[in-house]
């Protein structure tokens, strides 16, 4: 719809103020055009206040996200690039989320905040959609290794870490699970955020879950860590069997149930079972 300008008003004592210095009077219920200056001065002001509230979509230009966790999720709104970006607010940093790449959820927010990582080690983070678990965990790992199946997520995270300048310190590489990884790399922490089975149209993904409990502790190093995201309290049984068969442990479990998403958020931290840690995973 074209911008519609204010109508400026007149009065009669413009035109008799026109008459009174020489000029020829107006024809009566005709206004002199205000000058060019002040009509760009009022489309560039227009153009200010649409630019400002303006989100592709209809969305709110600000939105928190509610969630049972204590860390801050935060859809800022999407800035005027091209193509237009939604910017994202995580715990304490900023994210560029480029159209068709998973925007990060309560899910990954959830995660981020049972995830603990010491100074020094090294991180392999599967699943980077954007790269927040990767950039929060250079924070203080020494080396971080983020891999995404997605060739768009993977250009996303790239430029989120060069924004933090984290170039020589976050690699991220396109890869389905440890496709990307080099056999010979170990890694102190594990971590894992992708899709999960939630409903009968979701059950094949349990191949790609069974696949990551299989070959994990081929890139683990004897003494490391997983954290692994995963919702539903009924999948617990499917994950407990998960790390029985691969000789790893459940040893801590978070969850949370959101009732506005309908959504139960579920962390675990596994190791491998004491037995295993120095030598290959035994198979129960």
């Amino acid at each position: 719809m074209p911008l519609r300008l204010p109508a400026f008003p007149s009065s009669g004592k413009v035109a008799n103020s026109a008459v009174s210095s020489g000029l020829p009077p107006r024809p009566a219920g005709r206004r002199r055009p205000p000058p060019p200056s002040v009509l760009r001065s009022c489309v560039a002001g227009l153009l200010a206040i649409i630019s400002a509230w303006y989100v592709p979509g209809g969305a709110a230009a600000e939105q928190v996200i509610e969630h049972p966790g204590s860390l801050e999720l935060v859809y800022i709104g999407y800035q005027q690039d091209n193509p237009p970006q939604l910017l994202v607010k995580a715990h304490t940093k900023y994210f560029l989320v480029d159209k068709g790449v998973t925007i990060p959820s309560i899910n990954s927010i959830y995660f981020l905040e049972y995830i603990r990582i010491n100074e020094g080690e090294s991180v392999l983070d599967i699943g980077t959609g954007v790269g927040i678990q990767a950039i929060f965990a250079a924070d203080k790992a020494s080396r971080v290794v983020a891999t995404d199946i997605s060739p768009k997520a993977v250009d996303n995270a790239r430029r989120n870490v060069r924004r933090y300048q984290l170039e020589d310190k976050v690699e991220v590489r396109q890869g389905d699970l440890f496709g990307a990884v080099r056999p010979d790399e170990k890694f102190d922490v594990v971590l894992m955020n992708i899709d999960y089975p939630y409903n009968d149209q979701t059950q094949h993904l349990w191949k790609v879950h069974e696949r990551f409990f299989r070959e994990v502790t081929h890139y683990l190093k004897p003494r490391g860590r997983i954290y692994y995201q995963i919702g539903l309290l009924d999948n617990l049984p499917v994950i407990r069997r998960f790390a029985r068969e691969n000789g790893l442990l459940i040893m801590e479990l978070h969850m949370a149930r959101a009732m506005k998403k309908n959504r139960e958020l579920m962390v675990y931290r596994l190791e491998r079972l004491p037995e295993t840690r120095n030598g290959p995973a035994l198979k129960q």
